[in-house]
């Protein structure tokens, strides 16, 4: 039997990172130059709810990768295809959790920057990571996640 080596692909750089990098770069060029003036009261609540049902979801993504005994980080060999907890819904539960988490920071923040710079982080990612994380997946259980990608959609 073949040893599926620690690091088995290899992204542009770790999504939170990625996430982090871009939601900083939206509020230095909010500082900069604001798109909108003064906060609305009702768009800081949804923020919010987005934000908390963002963290929500990727914790109980992370909660279900842990329980399954894989690896969270991507690029680590993968013992088994999760597809339990929120991995019904979506194929990357934890990116859709990051995405909610800036998208609902950029409304508290009244800071809409950050909604621009998250549509080119999501591009970032389903290039320089989601790609190869399926690509690796579809090489390592090749039924089992041809099955899985027919049912759930990438994202939600």
């Amino acid at each position: 039997m073949r040893t599926m080596p620690n690091r088995t692909f290899h992204v542009v750089a770790p999504p939170p990172l990625l996430f982090l990098g871009g939601f900083l770069l939206g509020l230095a060029l909010n500082a900069w130059h604001p798109l909108t003036r003064g906060p609305l009261p009702v768009i800081a609540w949804v923020g919010a709810t987005l934000a908390l049902v963002g963290v929500t979801f990727a914790l109980a993504a992370a909660v279900t990768f842990r329980r399954a005994g894989t690896g969270l980080e991507p690029g680590t060999a993968a013992t088994t295809l999760v597809t339990t907890g929120p991995y019904r819904w979506s194929r990357n539960p934890i990116y859709v959790g990051m995405t909610a988490v800036s998208a609902g920071l950029a409304l508290v923040l009244h800071a809409l920057w950050i909604l621009l710079t998250l549509v080119v982080v999501i591009g970032v990612v389903q290039q320089g990571v989601i790609r190869h994380e399926e690509g690796y997946l579809s090489a390592r259980f090749p039924h089992e996640y041809g099955a899985y990608r027919a049912r759930v959609r990438r994202w939600l």
